[in-house]
């Protein structure tokens, strides 16, 4: 299959650019700890929680309605310049060359704790490689092994080290790369991401250059320091609301621990699933993308050793505890019944849509549509 990496554009137009990739793990990422409205970013920037603090010292809105309301205009207006640093050794970008093999972008992804990499080109093309297609790469060459587990343990390694990147990409038909301007504000990101279902965005500087990168772990870490203002009501808990806003949900999917990990991996493909409930132990754990480069590089070929314990919430946990939990635990959080049982995932993509969708974030653009009349 030929190459069809394509650059879109969302919020400006911008020419193609390096592409990045920032660490997922919120405990190991730099640019969590300076965009989580605490002390303001190196080079002395107003941080966005001193603006929302500050607010209530320049203006005192004559209600608790507008008093909210004029909170949650300081949150969401504030651009992405503000929001994320710029490059740095801080907050570095990883990158790899077609050329380079595949054993390579596992070792960048454990090092770093990213699940993506961009690969150049020697034509100055890029395109975006990820945990996902890896995953559903090396599934395919399990299943050209006749899907014999033991043939797939001994062998991974060879492939992994003559296989080069552009390969991953071929085979996958490369991903689109979506762009955003530093000077698009949150609002306008919970937007793209609520609509685009992409996890990450490069964000571009005036110049079209490539400022940063920006997933849905730092926004919602972002939101997590505005919690009393998104959620007014206090204590409001998942029985309360319609977290998915009345669209099916989707059925949970469960894999045994004792389960051979590039097993539970081609369930995963099969499935159309990023990640599995793990069953069969003392506690409910975790399995999927997100454990590939590891499981692989560190021998963990057995769900029970690759897999880690599941983050969970119960219908009565408020709704604060479920976004700061997707913010600062892991990507996904499995609802449990009274015994402990998974019953439901909830990921990050699914709260900021509900975000979006209930807890008055209107879409950019609404404002000024209402004031012009219908």
């Amino acid at each position: 299959m030929g190459n069809t990496t394509s650059t879109v554009t969302a919020g400006a137009a911008a020419p193609a650019c390096k592409l990045g990739s920032t660490q997922d793990i919120p405990g190991a990422n730099p640019l969590l700890s300076r965009t989580a409205f605490a002390t303001p970013p190196p080079g002395g920037k107003q941080s966005p929680a001193s603006l929302a603090s500050l607010h209530g010292d320049r203006d005192t809105p004559t209600s608790p309605a507008a008093a909210r309301q004029e909170a949650l205009e300081c949150i969401l207006n504030v651009p992405l310049v503000d929001v994320v640093p710029a490059q740095s050794p801080d907050a570095p970008l990883c990158m790899l060359k077609e050329h380079d093999v595949v054993l390579d972008a596992l070792r960048t992804f454990d090092r770093h704790n990213i699940s993506s990499i961009p690969i150049r080109f020697d034509v100055g093309r890029y395109a975006l490689v990820d945990v996902n297609d890896l995953m559903a790469f090396f599934v395919a060459e399990f299943r050209k092994l006749g899907e014999r587990v033991d043939a797939f343990t001994t062998s991974w390694r060879r492939v992994a080290e003559s296989t080069p990147c552009r390969a991953v990409v071929n085979f996958s038909g490369g991903n689109p790369t979506v762009t955003v301007p530093h000077s698009l504000t949150v609002r306008g990101l919970i937007d793209q991401f609520a609509t685009t279902r992409a996890y990450r965005f490069l964000v571009l500087d005036e110049s079209g250059r490539l400022y940063q990168v920006i997933t849905q772990t730092n926004l919602l870490h972002y939101l997590s320091g505005a919690l009393p203002t998104l959620f007014p009501t206090p204590h409001q808990s998942l029985v309360q609301v319609d977290f998915f806003g009345g669209t099916p949900q989707r059925p949970l999917r469960t894999v045994d621990i004792s389960t051979p990990a590039i097993v539970a991996w081609a369930q995963c493909v099969d499935w159309k699933v990023h990640r599995a409930a793990v069953t069969g132990g003392s506690k409910v754990g975790s399995f999927g993308t997100w454990n590939l480069a590891r499981a692989l590089l560190h021998g963990r070929m057995v769900v029970r050793d690759a897999a880690r314990t599941a983050v969970t919430v119960d219908l009565d946990d408020a709704l604060e505890t479920v976004v700061h939990r997707l913010a600062t635990e892991a990507r996904e959080v499995f609802l449990v019944d009274d015994g402990g049982v998974p019953l439901h995932v909830i990921t990050q993509g699914d709260c900021i849509r509900f975000l979006l969708r209930d807890v008055a974030v209107p879409r950019p653009g609404d404002a000024a549509a209402s004031k012009g009349g219908a």
